[in-house]
């Protein structure tokens, strides 16, 4: 996944690169280092962020397989065992953690997107 996200940054920067407020900001004189840290890299981040948060959901939600196969105790292990018990008030609850995790990291991925981009704070009402 670190390869995947890696290229995700390299070809958001290169995009960002070709963009025409990194020109004029190079053409202005700005320093290197603020036109990377500044201009560039908070809208590069951006794609990155939500990616990053889906595999994280991906990952929680992944675990039940290596639980099971390596026989380690965990939430993984836990519905599994709930399913084959048929206990429907321990399935409901281990779903209902996962989707609270789940829809947990979308919203702060959401929220660091806010932060990272300007130009989507305004609120109008």
């Amino acid at each position: 996944m670190t390869a995947h996200i890696l290229r995700m940054v390299r070809t958001c920067v290169i995009d960002v690169m070709a963009s025409d407020y990194v020109q004029m900001a190079t053409l202005k004189g700005v320093p290197y280092w603020q036109l990377v840290f500044r201009h560039m890299l908070p809208n590069a981040l951006l794609p990155t962020i939500n990616l990053v948060a889906l595999y994280i959901a991906w990952l929680l939600g992944g675990t039940v397989v290596v639980e099971v196969v390596f026989n380690y105790p965990g939430l993984g292990r836990l519905i599994i065992d709930a399913v084959s018990d048929r206990d429907l008030a321990l399935v409901q609850a281990i779903a209902l953690i996962l989707a609270v995790l789940y829809v947990g990291f979308n919203l702060a991925a959401d929220l660091l997107t806010l932060i990272a981009n300007p130009r989507l704070r305004t609120m109008r009402v």
